[in-house]
């Protein structure tokens, strides 16, 4: 008979006391994230992710509330697994091969019609006035600060601000938001 409680996830050797204590609430992890994900392998996957995130984490900061650490960690994965979840489609296999020539034809219109978008993003861009322009591309495309921004085109930081307001305002009256 093969041991499934959630403690044979946890590294055996674990150095501080903290970490042996964290052990003593792995049952009540692990039925804790049974009962959100209702699927016991997933549950001993976050119930491992948990305690890696736990030891990696607990090593850099002093942890007063190991059981409460312990479950935040523990909502925070619970988190991302449900948005991954969310994320996948959900398809049934009878279904699957139905809707592929549909979805091929719609990720085509969806590339020419953001090829379209671009192009056009791309022309009303070259029509907005210089310094709306300048701003935008030495804020946006070389991620420079406001200060950077104001130093580099010899404008005031409040200067730089308002053609950032005004440039993406100038963009949104075009349809782009």
């Amino acid at each position: 008979m093969t041991d499934k409680s959630p403690m044979r996830l946890v590294p055996p050797l674990l150095s501080s006391a903290w970490e042996r204590e964290a052990l003593q609430y792995g049952g009540e992890l692990h039925r804790m994230l049974l009962s959100r994900v209702r699927n016991p392998q997933d549950a001993d996957d976050l119930a491992q992710e948990v305690y890696m995130r736990f030891i990696r984490r607990g090593r850099a900061v002093k942890i007063d509330d190991v059981r409460g650490f312990l479950f935040g960690i523990a909502y925070m994965v619970l988190r991302e697994h449900w948005r991954a979840e969310s994320m996948r489609p959900s398809v049934s296999v009878e279904h699957a091969g139905e809707g592929i020539a549909e979805s091929a034809e719609s990720v085509a219109a969806a590339q020419a019609e953001g090829r379209e978008l671009r192009n056009d993003l791309a022309h009303q861009f070259g029509k907005m006035p210089e310094a709306y322009r300048t701003v935008l591309v030495l804020l946006m495309e070389e991620r420079l600060s406001y200060k950077e921004v104001a130093r580099q085109m010899g404008i005031s930081v409040s200067t730089v601000k308002d053609y950032r307001r005004k440039g993406l305002a100038w963009l949104g009256g075009h349809g782009y938001e």
